[in-house]
Parts: structure tokens; C-alpha cells; sequence
């Protein structure tokens, strides 16, 4: 139900008469799952969300798989702290890109009231 509400033109995505245009001011979409099979690439759920961020205009997707719990339970553990660890990495990368945006903003808003002489 949740991925309906979100999915809604002129919420997260508008039409015009050159198609479609996504409105989320997202950089990253990152999509956490697990399964009993193993990963692959095409699976439904990576394929649905990465095209949803595409049409939502974010720039970025990753997903993150913790995959073949059932199928290989005696590396289940291993499994999951290896999903943890790239999911750790992912987030190291969204924080230090929204800092480098932050600090780029404020060197743009620092130069806009230098030159614009106001504060």
C-alpha cells in the first residue's frame, strides 16, 4: 500500500507534453531486502524500485541483497553482516555527499551575500 500512496502524479511525478518528469528532490534511493534464493540483478523487487526512482527523477539507486538464507542457512549470519556492512557503506557515502552539497550551498549562499552585499 505504501509504495501506492507515494506513487501518485503530482506528488512524486508529473506529466507534461513531453512525458514524464520525476519531482522528488531525493539523490539517493536505496532499497533493502532479503530473500531465501539467491541475488540476481533482475529480481522483481530491484527492477520496480529502480525504475520507480527513475521516474521519481532520483539520480541515484542502490540496493542491497542479503540473499540466500534459505538456501545456504549455515551462512546466514555471514549473510547478513556483509548486507549490514554495505548498507553501512551507503550510508557513509549519502552523508558524505550531503555534506560536500551542503558545504557547496554554502559557499553559493556565503558568495551570493558577499556579492549581494547583504546578510
Amino acid at each position: 500500500t505504501y509504495i501506492e500512496y507515494i506513487s501518485a502524479n503530482g506528488l512524486t511525478y508529473h506529466y507534461d507534453e513531453t512525458g514524464c518528469h520525476g519531482d522528488c528532490k531525493a539523490r539517493q534511493l536505496v532499497y533493502l531486502t532479503s530473500g531465501g534464493d539467491f541475488e540476481r540483478e533482475d529480481s522483481v523487487g530491484v527492477t520496480y524500485w529502480r525504475q520507480l526512482a527513475a521516474m521519481f527523477g532520483v539520480p541515484r539507486f542502490d540496493y542491497v541483497f542479503a540473499g540466500g538464507l534459505d538456501a545456504a542457512p549455515e551462512q546466514a549470519a555471514e549473510t547478513l553482516a556483509g548486507a549490514c556492512a554495505l548498507a553501512e557503506k551507503l550510508e557513509a557515502y549519502r552523508a558524505e555527499a550531503g555534506r560536500k552539497v551542503l558545504e557547496k550551498d554554502q559557499k553559493i549562499s556565503k558568495q551570493y551575500s558577499t556579492v549581494g552585499g547583504s546578510r
